[in-house]
């Protein structure tokens, strides 16, 4: 899967991506960009950039209620209800 059809997946299903942190550590997070789960458009703050990079997923954090961001090339695997995609 190439970063483009994870972000189409992301905003059609709940998706669980297991990624390696900076630190080393491995981390799973649960995330989408459904707008049912977005927070209301005046809650974002107009101080940071929202544009997606070319090599950076930015989702909402489903567990944490807030914005988070992560490499691309950290995912270890994608995972949705229907199935699982291993980098």
């Amino acid at each position: 899967m190439d970063i483009n059809a994870l972000r189409e997946l992301l905003k059609t299903d709940l998706v669980t991506i297991k990624f390696m942190k900076l630190d080393g550590t491995e981390r799973e997070m649960h995330c989408t960009l459904l707008p049912e789960y977005l927070p209301p458009m005046r809650e974002l703050n107009p101080n940071i950039k929202y544009a997606p990079s070319l090599y950076t997923i930015t989702a909402w954090d489903l567990e944490q209620n807030a914005w988070r961001s992560i490499k691309f090339e950290s995912v270890l695997s994608i995972e949705t209800d229907n199935y699982v995609v291993k980098c």
